[in-house]
């Protein structure tokens, strides 16, 4: 996933997408299944849940979307 740099939110996308990634890697449920939603809107959820604080002009990308990150937010999951 390709997305312009900070201060565009769209490390939310990159974020959200790693954040899958680590919970299920390529056994995501079916889209029909409540299930594909909630994985979606949660890792989403997740991902934005500090946008105000984190996102600003000078923001590090890298470090927005690193492994260390990702794996904070996917223990969050519920």
């Amino acid at each position: 996933v390709w997305t312009v740099p900070p201060v565009s939110q769209g490390y939310l996308t990159v974020l959200s997408a790693a954040i899958v990634d680590a919970l299920v890697g390529a056994d995501l449920p079916d889209p029909d299944t409540p299930e594909w939603a909630h994985l979606l809107v949660e890792a989403t959820r997740l991902a934005a849940h500090d946008r105000p604080a984190v996102l600003h002009d000078g923001a590090d990308g890298a470090a927005l979307v690193a492994d260390a990150v990702v794996a904070a937010r996917a223990a969050r999951y519920d």
